[in-house]
């Protein structure tokens, strides 16, 4: 009895050493490529309906903008006239998110620092001028130089994403800031760029 149960053990023994390199050997023989993670199909569908972010414009920060700005009064200003004042150049209408604060705004900023200092200029897209002609009636700030692009050629030429977008400038043309829609602390958020283009006067 002893002898068979030897037996026995050696052929399990061997059986299980062939089937061992029966499957490593298959697995040698193999090319494995990298492991891939599927990506969910909720996944997919949510990137597809989430565009990417638009860009603020195709400008970029440090760069000098050299622009004609058409004028409420007729004519253009050529921004480089406004060299060694820090400049806001904000492009809205008057149907946009935070048109009349922001033009309050724009009235008491300028007031606190003079315009020797800084340049203000608010570009409506509105068809017409009633909005303009609204502000100055009830008493809008004179310092603010007020320009009219009602075919949108200004804020074409700058790809603006959005409505209003602010762009401050630094007493030599260049870009300190952008921003690209309304929000309830933009006029802080200008408060501290403006700050920062006077101090680097």
């Amino acid at each position: 009895m002893v002898p068979e149960r030897r037996e026995r053990g050696s052929i399990a023994r061997k059986l299980g050493w062939l089937a061992s390199v029966a499957f490593f050997g298959g697995v040698g023989c193999r090319s494995f490529a990298p492991a891939q993670t599927a990506i969910p199909e909720d996944r997919r569908a949510a990137e597809r309906q989430s565009p990417a972010p638009l860009e603020a414009s195709n400008k970029a920060l440090g760069e000098r903008i050299e622009l004609a700005i058409p004028l409420f009064e007729g004519g253009n200003l050529e921004l480089n006239r406004l060299r060694g004042r820090v400049v806001v150049l904000e492009l809205s209408a008057s149907w946009e998110p935070g048109w009349k604060p922001m033009h309050v705004y724009y009235g008491e900023l300028i007031e606190r620092h003079g315009r020797d200092k800084l340049a203000i200029i608010e570009v409506a897209l509105d068809p017409d001028t009633t909005a303009f002609e609204t502000e100055i009636e009830r008493g809008g700030s004179p310092a603010v130089i007020r320009g009219w692009d009602p075919m949108g050629a200004l804020a074409a030429r700058l790809e603006v994403a959005r409505f209003p977008s602010v762009f401050v400038l630094d007493a030599e043309g260049r870009i300190l800031e952008i921003a690209s829609g309304y929000e309830p602390g933009l006029a802080a958020r200008i408060d501290d760029v403006v700050m920062r283009g006077l101090v680097g006067q």
